[in-house]
């Protein structure tokens, strides 16, 4: 655990001093925007995740991000909050405009008037529409730890998103 805490430090100070670009990100999940779900919600059902991505300097092929992260969703079953924060590597594809990456994260999730600790990983495809906007394309993979308080068990959801990535600074 000690070295784990070691390399996210040093990833961190990495980040700091050596920012390249900050992202806005707001992405939708593609399965409650466009049809039912089988828990009573109804398409066009808001799951918005909206992050803050702090991109160190571009290396050869590859970078590191830092992401602060908040979701909302207004589910049937109650509203659903997110907030959390997640370490990105990724990856330049065949040309500078794909980016594939991973970001594991770690979040609080508050539902059911209760506040849980949940852990996750992103799997992202980025797609550079102009020098400013990226598309973006996700699966998340999730603990659901909100409800495995509410009904016992193990719950890992997985959800596909999809959206726009906003520079607003670069150094």
């Amino acid at each position: 655990m000690k070295k784990i805490l070691i390399v996210l430090m040093l990833m961190m100070s990495s980040l700091t001093f050596s920012q390249g670009n900050y992202y806005v990100n707001v992405v939708q999940d593609v399965k409650l925007a466009l049809i039912d779900d089988l828990h009573g919600n109804h398409a066009f059902t808001p799951d918005l995740v909206l992050e803050v991505e702090l991109q160190d300097t571009a290396r050869h092929n590859y970078y590191f991000s830092a992401l602060f992260l908040a979701e909302y969703a207004n589910l049937a079953g109650g509203e659903y909050y997110r907030y959390g924060f997640g370490l990105q590597t990724g990856f330049f594809g065949f040309d500078d405009r794909m980016e594939i990456g991973i970001s594991p994260n770690f979040s609080n999730i508050y539902r059911f008037e209760k506040n849980n600790f949940a852990l996750g990983v992103d799997f992202n495809f980025k797609w550079k529409l102009t020098k400013d906007i990226k598309f973006i394309s996700k699966v998340q993979v999730l603990q659901r730890s909100d409800l495995e308080y509410k009904y016992g068990g193990s719950y890992v959801r997985t959800s596909w998103m999809m959206g726009l990535g906003i520079r607003v600074f670069k150094f």
